[in-house]
């Protein structure tokens, strides 16, 4: 998966439900282009639903709440 929608939860609960609506179980690795909230915003939500086997991203680091976010829980 590339990206993972916004911040806001109604985007982040769709992105979850697309996912399960189409039986995704886990994915192989996901990709964060960069550090900005309407690309990392729903990426808390599919890690924490999904097994994720490895997290890519930019290596940018971001001084907003998601970015935060996003880096406590990626492993």
């Amino acid at each position: 998966m590339i990206d993972a929608g916004d911040r806001y939860s109604s985007i982040a609960t769709k992105m979850v439900d697309y996912l399960n609506s189409n039986n995704v179980e886990r994915l192989d690795a996901v990709f964060s282009t960069h550090p900005h909230a309407d690309h990392i915003g729903g990426m808390s939500a599919v890690i924490n639903n999904f097994e994720v086997s490895q997290i890519y991203d930019s290596g940018k680091i971001h001084t907003s709440k998601t970015y935060e976010d996003y880096f406590y829980i990626a492993p």
